[in-house]
């Protein structure tokens, strides 16, 4: 399933229709949480929290082969690629 034609609309099966329900509730969802977050931090409730030291934060890292193969994942096109001249 291609989440693409499902996030647009394109695709107007019944499964694309819970499809999109489920995930808008779920963005509803972060959002209220996002939100709740932010007001907590401007209200005081949470507090940032120092350190002594100077801190170098890293975002996104994975494990794994994330990103690393040609064949996206899909069982059995890396031979469809390689039998294509693909490396």
């Amino acid at each position: 399933m291609r989440w693409r034609p499902i996030a647009s609309g394109e695709r107007r099966d019944a499964l694309a229709a819970i499809a999109r329900v489920v995930l808008s509730l779920a963005a509803l969802g972060y959002r209220l949480a996002v939100g709740l977050r932010a007001a907590l931090y401007r209200t005081g409730v949470l507090r940032v929290h120092r350190v002594p030291c100077p801190v170098i934060s890293v975002g996104n890292l994975t494990a794994g082969r994330n990103g690393q193969d040609a064949d996206g994942g899909i069982p059995g096109a890396g031979a469809v690629a390689a039998g294509a001249g693909g490396r």
